[in-house]
């Protein structure tokens, strides 16, 4: 790993964003040729190729701003003392914020599209019939990064939550403070 522990989550975390944002730029170009299609052929467009359009514009200009918070903590960690801990930074709840919403909007298009259009009936229709194939999987594979991004989010953030921070669990169920000493012990049980 070479950046150690903590930055090789922001490292993996930095290349799944930009293949998230390449596969944004796909789908959104995919979603508007079917949109595009629909209404010069039938006057009218699905409602969900429209949502997945609308998310994939909303994760196109989130990434970049998920990425430079991303970079401000590596940033921060290359100037900062040995006493600073970098990886605790303030804008973690920002990008899972985002993060959360966007695999939200992705989950919803997946399942909803994968639903109205089976990829069997849509073999069939010739160029757009694969359109739908290529934007059902898209879909699936946004909203599988994503969820991979979210996951090493939590496991960056549990990692840099070591001894001393105040709120581990040290041995033998006892609750350490800042300093290292133990607490009471927790209670486990019935009285």
């Amino acid at each position: 790993m070479a950046f150690g522990s903590n930055h090789s989550y922001t490292a993996r975390r930095l290349v799944l964003y930009a293949i998230l944002w390449c596969i944004s730029v796909v789908v959104l170009a995919l979603s508007a040729s079917r949109i595009h299609y629909t209404r010069n052929s039938f006057h009218f467009y699905e409602r969900i190729v429209a949502e997945i359009l609308v998310a994939s514009v909303l994760t196109i200009i989130w990434v970049p701003i998920a990425m430079f918070l991303l970079m401000a903590v590596r940033a921060a960690g290359a100037v900062s003392g040995a006493n600073r801990n970098p990886s605790r930074h303030p804008h973690w709840p920002h990008e899972q914020f985002g993060g959360w919403i966007l695999w939200l909007m992705w989950l919803v298009g997946a399942a909803i599209i994968t639903n109205e259009f089976p990829t069997k009936l849509s073999r069939g229709f010739g160029t757009h019939g694969h359109l739908l194939t290529a934007l059902v999987a898209l879909t699936w594979v946004a909203f599988a990064i994503l969820t991979i991004i979210g996951v090493l989010a939590w496991m960056h953030h549990a990692s840099t939550r070591g001894p001393g921070s105040g709120s581990t669990m040290g041995r033998g169920g006892n609750m350490t403070n800042a300093s290292g000493g133990h607490n009471a012990p927790i209670m486990t049980g019935t009285v």
